[in-house]
Parts: structure tokens; C-alpha cells; sequence
């Protein structure tokens, strides 16, 4: 989605932040929420509620998800430039692994910032 709108709007302004501080704002205080569920294929995003009282522990994954305010605990695992590069390497379309490649540079950029 993210190549029809350029490597400009690569990286933290891709998430609905206000959204994700709500979800964390409703585990906190036992609500029910709407949570969002990507659906990688069409590129949309659904929307799931659930009753949040009924869940011991709420985890927020995403590659910007560690930069999430009012979270307990961060956990960030980073993959080596070798599991991150090969995939986008084996892409057949060379324009495709091309972009891919300049949004891995992007997020690795901004991530060590």
C-alpha cells in the first residue's frame, strides 16, 4: 500500500496511534474496544470487539509498536540484515524488491533513531 503512495509515508504515521492508546486505555481499565485486524490481501483493515476484562495480558505487535506509550514491558527482536534482505532478494519483480528494499532501509533508519 505504501509504494502506490510513495517511501514518504514509510514508517511511524502508517499506524492509527490515537487507536492503539485507546486499546491499551480500555485493557487498563477492563472496557470493551475495537481492535483493529489487518487483512493483508484486500489491504484493508477490520475491526474486532471484544471485551477486553475477560484478557490477563495485551500485547501490541507491530515493527513500531515498541515506540508505544503506556506499555509495561518492551520487547524488540531484530532480525539480521540477512533474514530482513534475503526474501526481498528472491522477489521476482525486480521494481518490487527494489521498493521493498528502500522501506527496510527506512524502518531500520528511523527504529535506530
Amino acid at each position: 500500500m505504501a509504494k502506490c503512495k510513495g517511501i514518504e509515508t514509510v514508517g511511524m504515521n502508517e499506524y492509527d496511534w490515537n487507536l492503539i492508546h485507546r486499546n491499551i486505555e480500555d485493557f487498563k481499565e477492563d472496557r470493551e474496544s475495537m481492535l483493529p485486524c489487518i487483512d493483508i490481501i484486500p489491504e484493508q483493515v477490520d475491526k474486532l470487539i471484544t471485551d477486553l476484562k475477560k484478557i490477563d495480558l495485551l500485547i501490541i505487535e507491530g515493527l513500531y509498536a515498541i515506540k508505544s506509550d503506556g506499555i509495561d514491558l518492551r520487547i524488540f527482536i531484530e532480525p539480521s540484515k540477512t533474514e530482513t534482505i534475503l526474501p526481498v532478494k528472491e522477489t521476482k519483480n525486480s521494481e518490487k524488491s527494489e521498493f521493498a528494499q528502500k522501506v527496510l532501509e527506512k524502518n531500520s533508519r528511523i527504529l535506530c533513531h
